[in-house]
């Protein structure tokens, strides 16, 4: 099986290091991804699993958006999707992914450096801006991605 949807986010506001070194997420991080959340549900989203990074901004990005779209896998960690991770790495597994709809939860540089590599085969230059608890819908059809949507939820009223 392989991978037909593909869901991009990227993990909401996080505390500074200083505040926190484990960094978790800010209160205005936790109502971004609330936001982000709500309106997946709204739009029905259906995703089989969401892979997280680990890192606590990103496992508490998964853990409410799981709580909103109740994916039948749940959310678990997956390696190599951390910042500086390289994309070949996830980019070479999407062919024998055992799911067709997937979330995955991370971090920039890596999330947009994945999406344009997707898109254009190349990482750069980057062709896809991310900001903080921002969902991008990707579909494939055979060897191409497009975007469906993305939703920035800076831009939807609270």
């Amino acid at each position: 099986m392989a991978v037909k949807e593909l869901y991009l986010v990227r993990h909401g506001q996080a505390t500074t290091p200083q505040i926190d070194p484990q960094r978790p997420l800010a209160p205005e991080g936790r109502s971004q991804v609330e936001r982000t959340a709500s309106i997946l549900k709204g739009i029905n989203l259906s995703v089989e699993v969401i892979y997280h990074s680990g890192k606590t901004r990103a496992e508490e990005t998964a853990d409410t958006l799981s709580s909103y779209l109740k994916p039948s896998q749940g959310n678990r960690w997956r390696r190599g999707l951390n910042p500086n991770d390289p994309v070949v790495d996830i980019l070479e597994e999407l062919d024998a992914e055992e799911f067709e709809k997937i979330m995955i939860v991370g971090h920039l540089p890596f999330l947009e450096l994945f999406a344009s590599r997707l898109l254009s085969g190349k990482a750069n230059p980057r062709i896809v801006d991310i900001p903080t608890a921002t969902a991008v819908g990707l579909h494939r059809t055979g060897e191409v991605w497009t975007i469906k949507w993305i939703l920035d939820p800076s831009l939807v009223g609270s």
